[in-house]
């Protein structure tokens, strides 16, 4: 079927995800002394800079007549989205969940690949299949969710897209190979959970999981920025080399273990993703539809 190729930048997003509370809530909810597995969260997907300067994968444009660049797959709005509990309460998750917030886009067209100039903008990366959007110029994108600590993703957010008129073709195969990318996600999320054992709730420990996620953006980021310096084909390797070794630096041995196992499952899922596609669909050449209509 054809699809709309995801602009980028993109507009905005929003969407709904579940996460655990930590105590202590305060007014107007009541205070709850242990935590609350599951809660309501609106997410907004509202700050564009950390997709664009660190956690980001675009293209700028290669088709002139359209002047603005196009998303690709894996894209994501990263840490700094607004999370609102539902009905309101406040908690030091509020802060966890910014830190850590996820909007990622999932949907490929496999074979339409572009070459990644961001992020950081102007040092290109490895390449990859270009994100799409339906003809109303919205998308599925995945949030990051918990319950009771246990993370996973799920596709609950929806983007809002600039107005394209390039089509693509977009496959059962493509769907197949998002679907395997986002379980890849999940048990990366999942294997952090059973590394780390689960949170605490006492003040020192909350304080703790705050200070750690502050430490997991930095460190991430750097990492993120120093790998982009490096040749496209190397950057993969070198991601699960730099990430292992400042897990065992700022966390001990299962923060390695984590960066270690986290890297290890992307790269199964993107290699499983592409083998189910092809299984699906056969060899596929960029969609005749690839130029503006």
């Amino acid at each position: 079927m054809p699809a709309r190729i995801a602009k980028y930048p993109p507009i905005s997003g929003v969407g709904n995800d579940f996460h655990s509370v930590m105590p202590p809530s305060a007014p107007p909810a009541p205070p709850n002394p242990a935590p609350i597995p599951s809660y309501a969260w609106l997410a907004t997907a509202s700050n564009p800079a950390p997709g664009f300067l660190i956690t980001g994968k675009w293209s700028w444009h290669r088709v002139t007549t359209e002047g603005v660049g196009n998303t690709l797959a894996g894209h994501d709005w990263g840490f700094g989205q607004g999370h609102f509990p539902v009905p309101p309460l406040t908690t030091p998750s509020l802060a966890l969940r910014i830190l850590g917030s996820q909007v990622k886009y999932w949907l490929p067209s496999s074979p339409n690949t572009e070459p990644q100039d961001g992020s950081p903008p102007g040092i290109q990366g490895k390449g990859g299949p270009v994100a799409v959007s339906t003809p109303a110029f919205v998308t599925s994108t995945q949030d990051c969710q918990d319950i009771s600590g246990w993370g996973f993703c799920a596709p609950t957010s929806f983007c809002f897209q600039q107005v394209s008129a390039r089509e693509v073709g977009f496959t059962l195969g493509d769907l197949v190979a998002g679907l395997i990318s986002m379980a890849a996600d999940s048990a990366a999320a999942l294997l952090s959970r059973a590394i780390g054992g689960p949170a605490g709730t006492s003040a020192e420990e909350v304080a703790k999981q705050l200070d750690d996620a502050i430490v997991g953006v930095v460190v991430g980021s750097v990492c993120t920025l120093m790998v982009a310096l490096l040749p496209p084909e190397s950057q993969g390797v070198m991601k699960v080399v730099l990430g292992t070794g400042a897990g065992i630096g700022t966390g001990g041995a299962s923060g390695g273990a984590t960066a270690l196992g986290s890297g290890l499952i992307g790269a199964g899922g993107d290699w499983a993703g592409g083998a189910a596609q092809q299984a699906i669909d056969g060899k596929r050449s960029p969609d005749a539809g690839a130029l503006d209509s």
